[in-house]
């Protein structure tokens, strides 16, 4: 482990700008999503949509697949691109703050009212909703993260159908706690391929090492 701390230190001391580079990106896509969360949570209107996937499942406090497992999964993601595929740490890092600020911009346009009845709007399932913003909504970030290193790993099998068990694992928590419109999660899977795809032709030649 010492040994990968300091291949992992050589290497951000040899490609600093662009580490610097994407650290800005992550931070500031971050801040920016987190700035458009809450321009949406002011909106205080109800008029929940119909969604038919919401229609077919039971509620269910799965707050384990929906929190915990995103909390898990970014650190084997992270231990992963650290041990195994350092060269793409970077472009990994990139690649989740432009993500952040393309859900800044679809948090922006539409402010969509929150699903009903929410596993919140029930206080006998002790749901930590402080985790979850009502109307922080389109596209899921829960589900596009994941997704996106899914389509990211290039060399490892295991870690790759890993990233996608995760992906459906959080999803799937996400409609049935209902948290989330399956339009949510759904269109995070079509934002994030075509944003991958786009940075895979025209970005990713510029973070090769």
């Amino acid at each position: 482990m010492v040994k990968h701390l300091k291949e992992l230190y050589y290497d951000i001391k040899e490609r600093f700008w662009l580490y610097l580079f994407s650290m800005v990106i992550l931070i500031s896509g971050l801040y920016v999503a987190e700035l458009a969360g809450a321009f949406v949570e002011k909106f205080t209107y109800q008029c929940p949509l119909n969604d038919t996937i919401h229609n077919m499942l039971p509620l269910v406090n799965a707050n384990i697949l929906a929190s915990l497992f995103p909390v898990i999964f970014s650190i084997i993601v992270f231990t992963y691109f650290i041990f195994f595929a350092r060269k793409d740490l970077p472009y990994i890092i990139f690649l989740v703050g432009v993500y952040n600020f393309v859900r800044a911009f679809f948090l922006s346009l539409t402010q969509l009212p929150p699903p009903y009845p929410r596993i919140d709007d029930y206080p006998y399932f002790h749901f930590p909703g402080w985790y979850f913003g009502t109307r922080d909504l389109f596209p899921s970030g829960h589900t596009g993260f994941p997704f996106l290193i899914f389509l990211a790993i290039k060399d490892n099998k295991f870690f790759k159908w890993l990233a996608l068990f995760f992906t459906l694992s959080i999803a799937l928590g996400l409609l049935l706690m209902r948290v989330h419109y399956s339009l949510d999660v759904f269109g995070a899977i079509f934002i994030v391929y075509a944003l991958y795809a786009f940075c895979e032709k025209y970005i990713y030649k510029y973070f090769k090492k």
